[in-house]
C-alpha cells in the first residue's frame, strides 16, 4: 500500500497520543552570530487554542479548506514563498492597494 498524506496524519497522530504529557514549555531565543541564548520565555499550555490551530492545519492538509493568505502585516513572508508567482491572495490585495490609492 503506498504511502499518502492520509496515512501519513494518521502515523503522525498515533505517534503524537502517545508522547507524555508536557507541563512545562520553553522558547529559547538564540541569536544567530553567536548562538548564544538573549530570552528564555515559558509558553501557557492551551488546549483548546492548540485543538483550533491542529484542526484548522489539518482540514488544509486533508483538502478540506482552501489556503487562506497572510494577515497584511505578515505580508514579507511571502518574499520567500515558493508559489508567490501564482498567489491569488496577492493578486487580491495588490487590486484592493490600487484600488485605495484611486480613492485618495
Amino acid at each position: 500500500m503506498p504511502l499518502t498524506l492520509s496515512l501519513l496524519l494518521d502515523e503522525v497522530k498515533e505517534a503524537a497520543e502517545s508522547l507524555p504529557f508536557i507541563n512545562q514549555l520553553f522558547i529559547d531565543y538564540i541569536w544567530q552570530e553567536d548562538n548564544q541564548s538573549f530570552l528564555l520565555e515559558e509558553v501557557k499550555y492551551d488546549a483548546i487554542w492548540l485543538e483550533t490551530q491542529m484542526t484548522r492545519c489539518l482540514a488544509y492538509w486533508k483538502g478540506e479548506r482552501q489556503c487562506r493568505g497572510v494577515d497584511i502585516e505578515d505580508a514579507w513572508k511571502c518574499h520567500s514563498c515558493d508559489y508567490q508567482e501564482s498567489c491569488q491572495w496577492i493578486v487580491q490585495k495588490t487590486k484592493e492597494l490600487q484600488l485605495a490609492r484611486e480613492k485618495i
